[in-house]
């Protein structure tokens, strides 16, 4: 995917305040009502991690939506769908609401079709899901628990985070909902936009975790990941956990909260209902977990503060103020770039890749290449990025391959789009010399192979698709057993 768009908003930035005295509204979801809940005796401050989950704010929901319908394309018509995760079933019903009416603010008809919320509330999911994949509507779908479905749908083109994500498990599950390819779109990645600082979050944990438990993580987080776990006996730890962690919050509440307690589960207490838990089948416990989400929004939201038992509601008026890409170690494109130098000027001699790009790169194999993309990647540097990084500095949209990045960044080349570096030479080698039309039929599956692979080598014409063809043999025929002579010509063409 292409480096994250994050949203910098004035109050994602700043928190949502209500002074001493200030007047705190909140949302009753059974009633679906916004009520005054008086005024506060001490300062209550929200920061972005809670936004959208222990209050919902239209202003900054709206203003990031209308940014991303407005600058970034997001439309209901566009083939590149959009997939956009919720923090609740609320929020869901409040974001398509949104996207209708912005819609609408700037001009656009909305068919009812293309915007849907699909989650476990929904009763036609199946049929929804079915629609989401196989036709054009709906193109934008808001929802919270999809990923824990499975779905394949490969015309996901955009992944949107409007609720925090503190697991890697679920984050990489979100963002798998957009891995497939699509040659259909001619999609090759995928972008993301992050509204709730999801990046900085992950960028600050570890890719492989420890198996110690982490006992800070939410009731949420918990059952999120217990139901995309397949193995049962580590479904039966998880549940443990949870079950541990529901004695253990039920044991720190007062009279009052324990009153709550009860009431959200429906009469049972924390002890009834993890024999309740525990006593499930597979299919039971998924259904009994959804039947309790209010306790457990409750249960994580409780700290013994006012105003805990709803969802507070702030009209405070919120701004887009930035729009930043995030790269890796959140380096801004200019450093992301020269960290990238830095790094090749540091491997040149260490590392047989780079070196031959810097000193023979006709020589260089798809081996060779294959070996650089991936301690490349590891370091955090691809040319997805690289290019979106080049973009940025200099205003110019050159889809160059890793090569031609290495060469420009170690060399000082200029740098040329991918398919423009391979055409020119292929243009080259046709002016140097006279071809018959076989031939240069031969010279044209030659360039589609060099825009496929990079690379050609004399050893890869006996490999697919040449070796279909007759393979180095046929080439031979057909160039009068000058093959590895126009080869070699046209690699030195290639870095020319």
């Amino acid at each position: 995917f292409e480096p994250p768009y994050v949203f910098k908003t004035k109050l994602g930035q700043e928190g949502i305040v209500w002074e001493k005295g200030d007047e705190v509204k909140v949302y009753d979801p059974e009633e679906n009502t916004i009520e005054s809940a008086g005024v506060t005796e001490d300062e209550i401050r929200v920061e972005i991690q809670s936004f959208n989950k222990k209050v919902i704010n239209d202003s900054f929901n709206r203003n990031i939506l209308n940014k991303l319908i407005a600058d970034y394309g997001i439309h209901p018509d566009d083939p590149k769908k959009t997939l956009i995760f919720a923090a609740t079933n609320i929020h869901a019903d409040m974001i398509v609401k949104i996207l209708q009416e912005e819609l609408v603010e700037l001009g656009e008809d909305v068919d009812e079709a293309a915007i849907k919320k699909i989650t476990g509330e929904v009763d036609n999911r199946d049929d929804l899901l079915n629609r989401f994949k196989n036709d054009q509507y709906p193109s934008i779908v808001v929802t919270v628990d999809l990923l824990t479905t499975g779905i394949d749908v490969p015309k996901i083109c955009n992944i949107v985070f409007l609720r925090r994500v503190n697991s890697r498990i679920l984050y990489d599950q979100m963002m798998g909902r957009a891995t497939r390819k699509c040659d259909e779109i001619g999609k090759e990645v995928f972008k993301v936009y992050d509204c709730v600082g999801v990046t900085e979050i992950m960028a600050q944990e570890q890719v492989m975790k420890p198996v110690a438990p982490v006992v800070s993580k939410s009731f949420e987080d918990l059952n999120e990941e217990l139901s995309i776990i397949e193995d049962e006996y580590l479904r039966e730890v998880k549940l443990d956990r949870i079950i541990a962690k529901l004695q253990r919050k039920n044991r720190s509440l007062n009279g009052d909260q324990q009153e709550k307690f009860k009431s959200l589960s429906g009469g049972l207490t924390a002890s009834e209902l993890g024999q309740k838990l525990k006593a499930s089948d597979t299919n039971e416990l998924m259904n009994t977990l959804a039947e309790y989400e209010h306790l457990w929004n409750y249960l994580d939201r409780e700290k013994g503060k006012a105003f805990t038992y709803a969802t507070l509601y702030s009209e405070h008026k919120d701004v887009v103020e930035d729009v930043e890409r995030a790269y890796d170690k959140n380096l801004k494109p200019k450093d992301y770039l020269e960290s990238f130098a830095d790094f090749l000027k540091q491997n040149k001699n260490t590392i047989a890749a780079i070196n031959i790009l810097c000193t023979k790169p006709s020589s260089l194999t798809r081996k060779d290449l294959k070996e650089l993309r991936l301690i490349l990647d590891e370091k955090g540097f691809n040319r997805v990025r690289l290019n979106a990084a080049y973009k940025e500095i200099s205003n110019q949209d050159i889809v160059a391959d890793i090569i031609a990045h290495v060469r420009t960044s170690a060399l000082g080349s200029p740098l040329i789009s991918h398919q423009e570096r391979i055409s020119q030479a292929i243009e080259k080698i046709k002016t140097a010399h006279q071809w018959n039309s076989i031939q240069l039929k031969w010279l044209d599956k030659i360039e589609m192979q060099l825009l496929a692979e990079s690379v050609i080598t004399i050893e890869d014409l006996n490999k697919p698709p040449f070796s279909m063809d007759g393979g180095l043999k046929r080439l031979d025929k057909v160039f009068k057993n000058e093959t590895s002579t126009i080869i070699n010509e046209l690699n030195e063409y290639l870095y020319a």
